[in-house]
């Protein structure tokens, strides 16, 4: 199947590409380079999609399956990627920018390089992530009850305890 052909399928909705990927699930779907800005994804299964340098800016993927998606390089600038599944995805040099990713599963998520400038991160879960840096995390609006490796804790602790204090809203 071409990549035309899985982007179709995609926006016919989320229900019926979930039925789809339910019966092929052993198919890696590819998304590289597609332009799905403002599109709504609300709980899409795209587990192992390929969806590197991917524009998803200002879509709605809450909730969504995203579970060893390669994300490298996709810009999800204000995307909407609350309660997201996206346990070992690749978001390396993925574009982050004022992301909602509170309550989302990033456990061995890899996330060398990527730019979480003002992301909500409230809740979100980093444990075993690869490539986090403090110097990324203090760029975040909030890490009010995230869950991190031991050492970023600390060093969040130190460098930026007033990440972990409950938003204002």
């Amino acid at each position: 199947m071409y990549q035309l052909d899985y982007i179709n399928r995609l926006l016919n909705g989320t229900k019926a590409w979930n039925r789809w990927r339910k019966n092929n699930i052993v198919i890696k779907p590819g998304f590289a380079y597609p332009n799905l800005d403002h599109t709504s994804l609300i709980g899409a299964n795209l587990i192992n999609a390929n969806l590197s340098v991917i524009n998803l800016s200002h879509s709605e993927l809450e909730g969504a399956l995203l579970r060893k998606a390669n994300l490298s390089g996709a810009n999800l600038i204000e995307t909407d990627l609350k309660g997201a599944d996206l346990k070992g995805a690749n978001l390396s040099y993925a574009i982050l920018l004022d992301t909602d990713l509170s309550g989302a599963n990033l456990r061995e998520a890899n996330l060398t390089a990527a730019d979480l400038w003002n992301a909500n991160l409230r809740g979100a879960d980093f444990r075993g992530a690869r490539g986090l840096t403090v110097n990324q995390l203090k760029e975040t609006k909030s890490l009010y009850k995230a869950k991190l490796d031991t050492d970023l804790q600390e060093q969040i602790n130190r460098i930026c305890p007033h990440l972990l204090q409950k938003p204002a809203d």
